[in-house]
């Protein structure tokens, strides 16, 4: 669940995220960044439910814990020099 504060101009700014499987709250920037947060309209026949919306929010810990044994990482290669 990611919670907002409200800025100047009405601008939403990220001010937490609590994580949907732990329910560890995100508080520090680079936590934050390191979450995965997903969000998605299910399809017709979907076992989400036709048209349902589907939002997750995972700390870097759960999101490890549900996806590598599943996932390929590869390095990223650096074209600078």
């Amino acid at each position: 669940m990611v919670i907002y504060k409200k800025e100047i101009q009405n601008i939403n700014i990220i001010s937490k995220v609590i994580c949907d499987k732990c329910y560890h709250v995100l508080e520090d920037e680079m936590e934050i960044d390191e979450c995965l947060s997903l969000r998605f309209k299910a399809g017709y026949g979907s076992k989400f439910g036709d048209g349902n919306n589907v939002k997750v929010d995972l700390c870097d810990d759960c999101l490890f814990e549900l996806i590598n044994s599943y996932c390929r990482c590869e390095k990223e290669i650096s074209t600078w020099k």
